[in-house]
């Protein structure tokens, strides 16, 4: 694939998201079940223990148990890593794991989609950091602020995983008196690998009792097929920079289908 190539991919979405988007009304998506990682332990059962250490500390109304202080940061950084890695392997994205990637990679990869902007990860590092490699030993309150944003962390990485999932496929649609545009876009897996679709169709006959949307679709149907202007687009991993972007805006579909503003597509891009 030529850069050119790579490049006609992001705009040809870009285009569309700029020009069309705001015009088009959400009409349903597809689900699937999400498939999890085998492990003995997830996040929110480190947070549990997280907690319960909290709850001692605070129970023995002692000068802080430090013991109890530290088993608190070591659950909630647990908590942390495993909410991200259960994350991308329900999106089966082990190209973090094949090339080696950091903490860090994923943590840029996860603002880089869109999920949290730099201000949160930027305090939420800052803590991490003080909490984790000072070697100082932590005061509580700076412990019950580490627990609230990993908390938060983890809830939100849940979410996400549950909504891609449900979202697996989002549709879009404008209707033109006897004709419609349909747009889609999803999420899916070929040989386990993760692809993102991106479809639009334009000018399809609107004249139909018994066959569906899809059906149309699938089959190409248009009532002038010279007029009918559409994109299909497939993006992989291997096409990093062009996956990302194509993440970000599935995502963005997924928490605004109905309530998409020009506005916010001008920050999504």
């Amino acid at each position: 694939m030529t850069i050119n190539q790579k490049l006609n991919k992001v705009k040809e979405l870009k285009d569309f998201l700029i020009t069309d988007l705001i015009y088009f009304e959400y009409c349903g998506h597809e689900g699937k079940s999400i498939s999890y990682p085998d492990y003995d332990f997830f996040a929110n059962d480190y947070l549990k223990f997280a907690e319960y250490e909290l709850f001692i500390i605070k129970d023995k109304h002692i000068d802080q148990d430090k013991i109890h202080l530290i088993n608190c940061i070591s659950h909630l950084k647990r908590a942390i890593h495993c909410s991200i890695d259960t994350f991308l392997y329900v999106l089966r994205l082990d190209f973090f794991k094949q090339k080696n990637l950091g903490f860090i990679s994923k943590l840029n990869f996860l603002k880089d989609i869109g999920v949290f902007n730099s201000f949160s990860l930027s305090r939420f590092n800052k803590i991490r950091n003080r909490m984790e490699h000072e070697y100082k030993a932590p005061v509580i309150e700076d412990i019950e602020v580490y627990f609230d944003l990993t908390s938060a962390f983890v809830a939100i990485l849940d979410s996400l995983s549950l909504s891609i999932s449900n979202c697996y496929e989002i549709e879009f649609i404008l209707e033109k008196q006897d004709k419609f545009d349909f747009f889609k876009m999803g999420y899916t897996l070929k040989d386990d690998k993760p692809v993102i679709k991106c479809s639009l169709e334009r000018n399809i006959s609107n004249d139909f009792e018994d066959k569906d949307v899809n059906s149309k679709i699938n089959e190409g149907e248009c009532s002038n097929k010279d007029k009918c202007s559409h994109f299909k687009i497939n993006v992989t991993t291997s096409e990093t920079e062009e996956f990302v972007f194509f993440l970000k805006v599935l995502i963005f579909l997924i928490k605004n289908s109905n309530h998409i503003e020009s506005q916010y597509i001008k920050e999504l891009l």
